[in-house]
């Protein structure tokens, strides 16, 4: 019940109706559409993106699921990508340097993928992810459920991911929308600093970055291992395959 409600909430937050109150702000930039608010409570930054680029749907889902398989196209943007699996969720964590205050910094999202292409009027995916409901996450190491957490590493902070995700809905046999919200914990010296001039131009910056990461997966998917790491994990990707293969079908009659 619980994953149902964050669905559903997930799939609200990531439609434009919801970005349409009071202390939004839509921007169209070059490779996406950005919506902004700051909370007054909490000081925190709400980012609803969406764009839409190359690639199946079943290759979007892998590439969140299986997001380690991809370290070697992000540049060096991320580093020493690792993911776990169990009963149905995903366990994604990596290191970066924050994009705000510049620190060392390690990522560690639980993460959950629904499919949802039953739904008449938005087929899609769904992508759900927050840090581990642990308390004292920031500095915790051991089993949690089926996982295997380990020790912060030297000289890195652990963030706390607040919740967020995407979803994906498929235009095409290649093609994909996405719609992704994301809430930032800003710094209050950076609050005051951070004009939506320099809001857009941060994220087209990053949406490039990311866009031409993204192409480099796209283009490589079989070298990175993508199609070795889906053969190993059949029993997961088989189904998501032919769910895929049979809404596309259905796609295609209704479009005709």
């Amino acid at each position: 019940a619980d994953k149902m409600q964050r669905v559903e909430s997930m799939r609200k937050a990531c439609s434009p109706e919801a970005c349409t109150g009071k202390g939004w702000k839509k921007f169209d930039l070059e490779s996406l559409t950005l919506w902004r608010c700051w909370d007054d409570k909490t000081g925190n930054l709400k980012l609803v993106m969406q764009w839409e680029s190359p690639g199946s749907l079943q290759q979007m889902v892998a590439s969140l699921r299986d997001s380690d398989v991809c370290e070697a196209a992000w540049d060096g943007g991320c580093w020493e990508m690792q993911n776990q699996q169990c009963g149905g969720a995903t366990l994604a964590r990596w290191l970066q340097k924050d994009p705000f205050s510049g620190k060392k910094t390690e990522v560690m999202l639980d993460r959950v993928l629904c499919d949802c292409l039953d739904d008449e009027n938005q087929p899609c995916w769904v992508l759900l992810e927050r840090a581990p409901q642990i308390e004292g996450f920031e500095t915790f190491a051991g089993q949690w459920g089926g996982f295997n957490i380990k020790s912060v590493p030297e000289g890195y902070t652990r963030a706390i991911a607040a919740e967020s995700g995407r979803v994906c809905e498929s235009v095409g046999e290649d093609k994909c929308r996405c719609t992704m919200v994301i809430d930032f914990k800003i710094p209050s010296f950076v609050r005051w600093l951070l004009t939506d001039s320099l809001l857009q131009l941060g994220v087209s910056k990053m949406s490039k970055a990311t866009g031409a990461s993204w192409e480099k997966i796209i283009s490589g998917w079989s070298d990175l291992g993508f199609d070795d790491r889906m053969r190993e994990n059949k029993a997961f990707y088989d189904p998501v395959i032919e769910r895929i293969k049979t809404h596309l079908e259905k796609q295609k009659t209704h479009g005709s």
